[in-house]
C-alpha cells in the first residue's frame, strides 16, 4: 500500500504546479464579486483625485450565461439495454429524478457550471449516507477552492487523472472524532502544521473566537496498482488509513466517486474558464470610463509667472475645482484654461467601443428572448440556436458532466438499494404516486394479475385498502399464497443507459403544439386525429395522457358483448315479425277466394284451400 507521504506529495505537487492558473482563477472570481481594481490601482487613483469606477458587465455576463443553464435544465432518463427491462426503465427514471429532487442537484449543477466558466473547473462527489436503515444517495458540489487533482491530467473530463482530492477545514475535535484512537497524533499534526496556500486557506481568514482550533484534513481518492483507494489524512497522519474505495462501478470494482469538468486547457495544462476572454474588456470599460470622467471634470491652467499676483497657486487651483469660479489676474497677463474636452471625449469613445465588444460576446438578446418583434416558436428557436453557437461547446460539456453524475447515481442505486424501496414520484397531494424497487411479488398477487390482466400496482391503485384486505385474508386462509415468487424492478439485475431528455430546446415548439392540441380537443371533431398528433408531438408525459385515452379492456369487452347481444335480439325480433307478416299475408290470400265463393261447392273448395295454406304457413 502506498504511504501517506505519497498522498501528501500529491497535494503539494498540485499546489506547486497550478499556482499560476489558480491565481488567475481567483482574479476572475474577484471580478465576479465586483472587486475589479487592485489596492495599488485604487491608491494611485486617489492620489490624483480620480474615482475607481466599477461599471460592471462581467458579472452580468456570468448571470446571463448561468441563467441560460437554468432555462436549459434537463431531466435524466434511463433506457434499457435489454428489451426485458423496458418496464423497469420507467421506474429507474423515476428513481433518478427522486434523487435529483431530494438532493437539489439542479441547483448544485448550476453552481458547478458557474465555477467552470469563471474559475475554469468544477465538480461534485456522489456519496452515500446511511440514516438508520436507509441509504441516502447524496451528490454534493465541491467548492472550487477545495478541489485538487493530478496536474498532469489533460482531458477536459479529467478521465486521465491519477488522483482526486478534497481539502477540508474541520474543528480539531471533529477531526479527532473520525479516529479517536489517534487523538495524540492528530493534535501533534495540528501543532506542527506549517503548510499555507491562499487558495486553500480556511474561510473566513479572521476569526472572532481566537480559541477555536481548526485543522486541514484531505480526503483523497487515488489509484494504486490500478485500483481506486480512499484515504483521510492531515500532514503526515493518516486519520483514516487508505483502503479500497467503498463505491463500485458496473463490474463491482472500486471506483472514484468524484466527477469534474473543465472547458479549456492550454499547452501548460492550465485550465481556464470562458470568462477569461472578458477580463481585458471589463478592465478597459472601467479604466476608460474612470479616465474619461476625470478628464471631463478637470482643467489645465496655463498662465504667465506672477499672473495672479500674490494669490497662492494652491488657492487658485482650489477655486478652479469649484462649480462657479471667480479669479482675478494681473492686468495684461495671459491666462489660458484648457478643459481637456477633446481628450475626455476620446476616452469615452474608446469606452463605447469596449461596451460593444462586451455585448458581442457570449449572451445576447437573441438568447434571452429580449427582441422587439413577435415571432413564431420555430423562428425564435432558429435565431436562438444561431446565437448559441459560441456557447454550444460549454453547454455540451456541462451536459456530458451531468450524464456522468447521473450514471454515478445509478451505480449507487444498484450497489446500495438492495432492499424493497418505494419512492414518491408525484408531489400532488390529491394524486400521490409511488414506484417500487426490489418489490417482492407474492403468489396471490401473481394470481390477481393473471386473472385481471393488470399489473398488481394498477390493481392496488384502484382501491389499495380493499385489495390489501383481500390479499391478507387469502394468505391467512392459505399461507402458501404468501410465498414470494418474483422480485420486480430488481436494480441489481438491471442494465441501463442514462441520457438527458432534451426538453428545454423544444419548449416554445411545445407551447405551440399544446395550443394546437387544445383547439383540436375543444372542437371534439376527431378524437383519433387528436391522439395521433399527441403521439407525434414532443409534449412531456404524453405517454401518461395517451394511456388515459385507452379504453378499459374489460369494460370494452363487456360493452362489445352487450352490443352483440342487442343486435342478436334485434335480429330475432325482425325475423319473428317477418314470419308473422308472411303468415298473415298467406292467410289473407287464402281467405279471399273464400269470401268470393258463391256456391256451396265453391265455398267447400275454398275452405279446403285455406286449411292447406294455413298449415303451410305454420310450417
Amino acid at each position: 500500500m502506498a504511504s501517506i507521504k505519497h498522498n501528501k506529495r500529491n497535494f503539494e505537487e498540485f499546489v506547486d504546479a497550478t499556482l499560476e492558473s489558480r491565481s488567475a482563477a481567483e482574479r476572475r472570481r474577484d471580478y465576479r464579486d465586483l472587486k475589479q481594481w487592485t489596492n495599488d490601482e485604487i491608491q494611485k487613483l486617489k492620489a490624483r483625485d480620480q474615482a475607481a469606477i466599477v461599471f460592471d458587465h462581467f458579472s452580468k455576463k456570468v448571470d446571463g450565461i448561468t441563467g441560460l443553464e437554468v432555462q436549459r435544465r434537463t431531466d435524466p432518463k434511463a433506457l434499457p439495454v435489454h428489451p426485458k427491462d423496458e418496464k423497469a426503465a420507467e421506474v429507474i427514471t423515476d428513481g433518478l429524478r427522486y434523487v435529483e429532487s431530494k438532493s437539489y442537484l439542479d441547483e448544485s449543477a448550476t453552481d458547478v457550471f458557474e465555477d467552470k466558466i469563471v474559475e475554469g473547473y468544477g465538480g461534485c462527489i456522489v456519496e452515500v449516507e446511511r440514516k438508520d436503515q436507509e441509504f441516502i444517495i447524496s451528490p454534493k458540489r465541491i467548492p472550487w477552492d477545495r478541489i485538487y487533482f493530478d496536474p498532469h491530467s489533460r482531458e477536459k473530463d479529467f478521465s486521465d487523472s491519477a488522483y482526486f482530492g478534497i481539502t477540508l477545514w474541520m474543528d480539531l475535535e471533529d477531526a479527532i472524532a473520525l479516529s479517536p484512537k489517534k487523538r495524540g497524533e492528530i493534535e501533534a499534526a495540528y501543532n506542527e502544521a506549517q503548510f499555507s496556500d491562499e487558495t486553500f486557506e480556511d474561510r473566513p481568514k479572521y476569526w472572532i473566537n481566537t480559541e477555536r482550533k481548526r485543522i486541514r484534513v484531505n480526503q483523497e481518492f487515488f489509484k494504486f496498482r490500478g485500483v481506486w483507494h480512499e484515504v483521510f489524512y492531515s500532514g503526515d497522519i493518516d486519520i483514516i488509513p487508505a483502503k479500497e474505495s467503498p463505491y463500485e462501478d458496473e463490474d463491482g470494482k472500486p471506483m472514484n466517486p468524484i466527477e469534474l469538468q473543465s472547458d479549456f486547457i492550454d499547452r501548460e495544462n492550465n485550465r481556464w474558464g470562458y470568462m477569461e476572454r472578458l477580463m481585458d474588456v471589463q478592465d478597459e470599460i472601467n479604466h476608460r470610463r474612470s479616465k474619461g470622467l476625470h478628464l471631463l471634470s478637470s482643467k489645465t491652467v496655463i498662465a504667465e509667472h506672477g499672473a495672479f499676483g500674490k494669490t497662492p497657486i494652491e488657492k487658485v487651483l482650489k477655486e478652479f475645482k469649484k462649480g462657479f469660479t471667480f479669479i482675478q489676474k494681473i492686468k495684461g497677463a495671459e491666462v489660458e484654461v484648457d478643459n481637456q474636452q477633446d481628450i475626455g471625449q476620446s476616452q469615452l469613445a474608446f469606452y463605447q467601443d469596449a461596451l460593444q465588444a462586451m455585448d458581442s460576446v457570449g449572451i445576447n438578446p437573441e438568447l434571452t428572448g429580449a427582441t422587439d418583434s413577435a415571432i413564431s416558436g420555430r423562428a425564435f428557436i432558429a435565431r436562438q440556436q444561431g446565437g448559441m453557437v459560441e456557447l454550444a461547446r460549454i453547454f455540451s460539456n456541462h451536459s456530458a458532466w451531468k450524464r456522468r453524475v447521473y450514471r454515478q447515481i445509478w451505480l449507487r442505486m444498484r450497489q446500495f438499494w438492495t432492499e424493497e424501496k418505494w419512492v414518491r414520484v408525484s408531489d400532488n397531494e390529491s394524486a400521490l404516486r409511488f414506484v417500487g424497487l426490489n418489490v417482492p411479488i407474492r403468489l396471490i398477487e401473481k394470481q390477481l394479475e393473471q386473472s385481471s390482466g393488470m399489473d398488481i400496482e394498477k390493481i392496488y391503485e384502484k382501491n389499495r385498502q380493499a385489495v390489501e384486505q383481500f390479499v391478507q385474508s387469502e394468505i391467512q386462509a392459505n399461507p402458501a399464497l404468501g410465498q414470494v415468487v418474483e422480485t420486480r424492478n430488481n436494480v441489481k439485475e438491471l442494465e441501463m443507459d442514462i441520457i438527458l431528455e432534451e426538453v428545454p430546446d423544444t419548449a416554445i415548439i411545445q407551447q405551440e403544439q399544446f395550443e394546437m392540441l387544445a383547439n383540436l380537443a375543444g372542437t371534439r371533431s376527431d378524437p383519433q386525429m387528436f391522439e395521433a398528433l399527441l403521439e407525434l408531438s414532443s409534449m412531456p408525459n404524453k405517454e401518461a395522457v395517451l394511456e388515459k385515452f385507452k379504453p378499459d379492456e374489460q369494460a370494452a369487452q363487456a360493452q362489445a358483448q352487450m352490443q352483440q347481444k342487442a343486435l342478436q335480439i334485434e335480429e330475432a325480433d325482425k325475423m319473428a315479425d317477418i314470419a308473422k307478416k308472411h303468415a298473415e299475408a298467406q292467410k289473407t290470400a287464402a281467405e279471399i277466394p273464400l269470401l268470393e265463393a258463391q256456391t256451396k261447392d265453391e265455398i267447400a273448395s275454398a275452405i279446403e284451400r285455406v286449411g292447406k295454406t294455413s298449415i303451410i304457413g305454420l310450417q
